[in-house]
């Protein structure tokens, strides 16, 4: 499986270099131990919005709502991009390790989730919802998250909606067992999709597919304009469909959560969570800050 992708600036070209087709020469990656600390407070925020959340879903205006956060942190030095990308690849081998700089910011992060994968007329996509503390006072077991309701009905509204995405393009659609993720500090529930359709390429079947109530709600229109209202941050490049295709129109493209954007010293760290009836606002948070320990960990 192929993991690493680097985009290298040359003048007003960008390049994609893949693994197998270019040599990349040995680097040493530093290893960088960044003295930080939080300098926002969005709880108030944060409130403000799961309110909304839950008059909508009670109004029965949407049945899920994925609210997401952004943190700010300041480090006493710059941070060493490097450095935080070589931790990313050694703390969760289960991702995908991404990295984007322009005009001085950093968008950098480690994504478990793929949106769409194309390989000739083969496409694959993940639901990938419902998530448990692995480790800690409060860890799950993996039977404990298999079986929970709550997350059972988030996930359920994420496969629906890709599946019910796919099969309006083709008939050919298989739905795998829903089974566990496991990553450094979370499980997450997840069932694999595939379908078969030649009609349409890889670009076409991520702008189908994103964004999927793993990312944005459902249903996705009204999701998105409480969102616009009272998300009280702009998500930017967070969430956002990052990939690569090859000349021949195979590829893949994930979602890039999980992620983090960097200016010098300045860090901002994005999480999320899917809202549902049964959602707790002090649970989805403690959620979201052990999702933002994929990026504090690499630092």
């Amino acid at each position: 499986m192929i993991t690493h992708y680097y985009i290298v600036e040359n003048g007003e070209s960008f390049y994609l270099h893949a693994g197998e087709s270019v040599p990349i020469e040995d680097f040493e990656m530093p290893r960088v131990h960044h003295n930080y600390k939080e300098t926002s407070d969005d709880k108030a925020d944060w409130n403000r919005l799961m309110n909304a959340i839950a008059d909508g879903i009670s109004r029965g205006e949407m049945t899920k709502v994925v609210s997401s956060r952004e943190v700010e942190f300041t480090s006493e030095t710059p941070y060493n991009v490097a450095s935080i990308l070589a931790n990313l690849v050694d703390n969760n081998p289960n991702c995908f390790i991404f990295g984007y700089e322009k005009d001085g910011r950093t968008f950098v992060g480690a994504s478990p989730e793929i949106l769409v994968r194309y390989r000739g007329s083969e496409i694959l996509s993940y639901a990938l919802a419902g998530t448990a503390p692995k480790d800690g006072p409060n860890a799950w077991t993996e039977e404990q998250l298999l079986t929970n309701t709550k997350n059972i009905i988030e996930h359920n509204i994420v496969r629906d909606r890709i599946v019910n995405t796919m099969r309006q393009i083709t008939p050919h659609v298989t739905v795998g067992e829903t089974g566990i993720m496991e990553l450094s500090h979370l499980y997450h529930l997840r069932t694999i999709i595939t379908a078969k359709d030649s009609t349409k390429s890889l670009v076409e079947w991520a702008k189908l597919l994103h964004p999927t109530p793993a990312l944005g709600g459902e249903p996705r229109e009204k999701a998105l304009a409480l969102l616009q209202e009272y998300e009280s941050h702009e998500r930017g490049m967070y969430a956002a469909p990052f990939g690569f295709m090859k000349d021949m129109g195979d590829g893949i493209v994930v979602v890039a959560i999980r992620s983090a954007l960097i200016m010098d010293n300045v860090l901002y760290a994005y999480a999320g969570c899917g809202v549902v009836a049964d959602s707790d606002a002090d649970e989805e948070y403690a959620e979201t800050n052990n999702k933002m320990r994929t990026i504090l960990d690499a630092l």
